[in-house]
């Protein structure tokens, strides 16, 4: 837009930079939101001139004789100060970065390090912390080199043309089509796992409540990422706390059940992979988190401390849930506790939990989708196709971690490492000696190897069944 002919950048409403770092899936619902939105690249806000005068004109008409008894008012330099006051510091880009960081995916971490072993997942977990932690920088590297970019799918078509721009589009589809999958079994699991309620008539409960919930708008809907991430917070707490209340295994700290140093099988550390690597899956909405910055040239040190917090919160869950559980930890470590011998307030307060963590999300996480099905149907319609769309595949797909593993082998691995190191050397990041953007090695090493991942995470996933 320009005004004065001076160039301005397009205003971002409040709910929309909410609803980007709103939670650990808020990469899909950022992203999608932007893709689908009618004429995304074009949409100019014009402002309109006063119908009459000048634009100096007042609003008012006042006494030109009054006086002005007070402090000396300093005036705004410009649009771009005001806009820029709005943005985030580097502390708040940390805690954005967090959130999104931090997601459903922890719970599965320590089925993860059983399959994998403490040896291999130690190493796969680190790997996929390093990797995505240096992708999330290069995508910040761009996007300060070509200013006209604004999300990651501008960065995919700018690199690489339209055709790649639409594949990713396929894939953030799939990514948050899934991901709303395990919402709502992770809601029939923990409730069936302490009141025995059939899971069928759960998942139709949970469906029913997202129908609803999608009549609302979203600064209404915002509002429920609070209550999303109070919820994370708490639910790892617990698992903590429990290890601490039972004094003989299994689910105890103070007498841990037998592990395994090693994998327990080939399919088992290949199903691993999609597990350790979920919770990774953020990258959609660090270009947004770019932009949303006071000082971007701070944006590698904000991402550093992010992942580093992120990793230690991820190793901490996975090694105290392996050490409660060993052998017999389940896809959703909740479960083990909601079945065990632990105190009632503990199980009822998880269950609590449980049970509005999805339903924090999943409204939001949908409005993307119902943006491209309002398009062609009813609004009712629409948001009663959606809700049976998630009832019928809860039904087909049974096991939360396979639905986690299988978004994070075959989505995370694509969108986190693969692209963004390819978008690296096309960028020129994979000249030799290049050592601000990373080495040719460093780049074309992250594509075989994320690109590996990807084919055998999916593999071990659909071996395991």
């Amino acid at each position: 837009m320009r005004q004065g002919g001076v160039d301005i950048p397009r205003r971002r409403s409040a709910a929309e930079s909410l609803n980007n770092f709103s939670s650990s899936v808020a990469r899909s619902v950022n992203y999608l939101s932007q893709s689908f939105d009618a004429n995304h690249a074009n949409i100019h806000v014009h402002l309109p001139e006063p119908e009459y005068g000048s634009e100096v004109s007042p609003l008012i008409e006042t006494n030109s004789n009054a006086i002005y008894e007070g402090p000396e008012l300093t005036p705004v330099a410009s649009y771009e100060t005001a806009i820029l006051l709005l943005k985030s510091s580097p502390i708040q880009t940390v805690f954005n970065s967090i959130n999104v960081l931090i997601g459903l995916g922890i719970f599965s971490i320590p089925l993860a390090f059983h399959y994998s072993g403490w040896i291999c997942g130690f190493l796969i977990l680190t790997f996929s912390a390093f990797s995505t932690n240096r992708t999330a920088v290069i995508l910040g590297d761009i996007m300060s080199r070509h200013s006209q970019l604004r999300s990651y799918q501008d960065i995919g078509v700018y690199c690489y043309g339209s055709i790649v721009g639409f594949m990713i589009v396929i894939i953030f589809a799939f990514d948050l089509y899934g991901a709303g999958i395990s919402m709502v079994l992770l809601f029939s699991d923990s409730l069936n796992a302490l009141m025995g309620w059939d899971k069928t008539v759960l998942k139709s409960v949970c469906c029913f409540i997202l129908m609803v919930l999608n009549f609302m708008p979203l600064r209404i809907l915002s509002f429920l990422s609070l209550m999303g991430i109070l919820c994370t917070s708490s639910t790892c707490l617990i698992i903590i706390l429990s290890g601490f209340v039972r004094s003989e295994h299994p689910g105890s700290l103070l007498d841990y059940m037998p592990t395994n140093v090693w994998p327990v099988s080939t399919t088992g550390l290949l199903f691993s992979l999609g597990l350790f690597m979920a919770p990774w899956g953020g990258h959609a909405t660090f270009p947004e988190i770019y932009i949303d910055q006071e000082e971007p040239e701070k944006y590698g040190k904000c991402m550093s401390v992010s992942f580093g917090f992120s990793y230690a919160v991820d190793l901490l869950t996975g090694i105290v849930g392996f050490l409660m559980f060993g052998s017999t930890v389940q896809g959703e470590v909740t479960n083990n506790i909601l079945m065990g011998d632990y105190p009632k307030l503990l199980q009822h307060s998880l269950v609590l939990l449980m049970g509005l963590l999805p339903i924090s999300k999943l409204p939001l996480m949908s409005r993307p989708i119902l943006t491209i099905l309002d398009q062609y149907f009813p609004a009712i319609l629409g948001r009663m196709i959606l809700s049976g769309l998630y009832l019928g595949a809860a039904c087909v797909f049974q096991d939360f971690s396979s639905v986690v593993a299988l978004l994070g082998a075959g989505v995370c691995f694509t969108v986190c490492i693969v692209l963004p190191s390819s978008f690296a050397i096309s960028e020129g990041g994979g000249k030799q000696g290049d050592s601000s953007r990373g080495s040719f090695y460093l780049w074309w090493g992250l594509i075989v190897v994320g690109g590996a991942g990807a084919i055998l995470g999916t593999l071990g996933v659909l071996l395991r069944g």
